[in-house]
């Protein structure tokens, strides 16, 4: 299978199911640590689409998006390895990436590129540029956390393809809803899970590698 070719996996699948309920885990934990920094108030907001700050958790908003939501994320889809700001990818050498996924790889790239939740405009960009200079396969996911985007490219002289863009804003909006309104349904979590799915079926490692064979 070529770079642009995709073996997905099926939404219900048992290994899906299980990464789609860890995904909303970590979305509700997420949820929570912004609640203990800042109130119920602040996470509402945020769920909502405003933009994180770091004057009101205390801490830059990229790194904290990178260590409660993206990170889990990447190890509920199935990423054991993550090298933060990689130097030295043939292409790129004297640039830096956010994270590099499975970095022992020779035969491919898989990069990505973080910005603080509800703003990932500039993350697609940057992704994009990236993958542009590459000399090899390549894939690049542009993330805030809560929208994931994916490109891939052949290699050298080779543009790159766009291919799928998930968001969490469904999850998001049932999350909010359960947590902070107090006459909310809360017979939503087969739901959510349901609706995450989808984002696991085009990011999981087994779905991304597929690009490559």
């Amino acid at each position: 299978m070529r770079i642009g070719e995709s073996s997905q996996s099926k939404i219900g699948d048992r290994g899906n199911n299980l990464r789609a309920g860890r995904l909303f885990e970590i979305l509700e934990a997420f949820t929570i640590e912004l609640e203990q920094r800042n109130g119920a108030d602040y996470a509402k907001s945020i769920l909502k689409g405003d933009t994180l700050t770091g004057t009101k958790i205390g801490q830059k908003p990229e790194r904290f998006g990178e260590k409660h939501l993206i990170k889990p994320c990447l190890r509920a889809l199935g990423y054991e390895k993550y090298r933060p700001q990689p130097t030295g990818i043939p292409g790129i050498e004297r640039k830096a990436p956010d994270f590099q996924l499975e970095p022992e790889r020779n035969d491919f790239v898989i990069i990505g590129e973080i910005k603080k939740p509800n703003e990932i405009r500039s993350a697609r960009k940057e992704s994009f540029d990236y993958l542009d200079d590459i000399e090899r396969p390549a894939a690049g996911i542009a993330t805030d956390g809560f929208t994931w985007i994916l490109h891939t490219t052949r290699g050298k002289n080779g543009r790159p393809r766009y291919h799928r863009q998930h968001g969490m804003n469904t999850p998001k909006k049932r999350l909010r809803l359960e947590y902070f309104y107090d006459d909310s349904d809360r017979r939503r979590r087969r739901r959510i899970r349901e609706d995450l799915s989808y984002l696991v079926e085009e990011f999981e490692k087994r779905a991304l590698l597929g690009h490559f064979k």
